[in-house]
């Protein structure tokens, strides 16, 4: 009879892992589709401000490429080979003036 009841609990216990992996799958296919969306178009973030899920992986990966990059400057070997001493824009900078552009061209 015990040996029984311990099969049983083992069981729901097999059940239980099955049914948080199944959502932990979901959820993470939920954010990288969320994540392709946005890298595909940026103003597309609009659509996930109110998922807390997708705006803490994004909050999260956020930090990780700030860290990443905190402090980071090119070294002389990999700048670009151009006689011009103006640096390049970062991508944020970049950003900014293709969407100042867009909205001209709206106008």
């Amino acid at each position: 009879k015990k040996k029984k009841q311990q099969q049983q609990e083992e069981e729901k216990e097999r059940k239980r892992e099955q049914e948080k992996q199944k959502k932990e799958e979901a959820q993470n296919q939920k954010i990288m589709l969320a994540v392709a969306d946005v890298l595909q178009n940026p103003s597309n973030a609009n659509k996930y401000v109110n998922d807390r899920d997708v705006m803490n992986a994004f909050q999260s990966l956020f930090n990780t490429m700030k860290i990443v990059f905190e402090g980071v400057s090119p070294s002389p070997s990999s700048a670009p080979l151009s006689s011009s001493s103006t640096p390049s824009p970062s991508p944020n900078e970049e950003y900014k003036r293709n969407q100042k552009k867009e909205e001209e061209e709206e106008e």
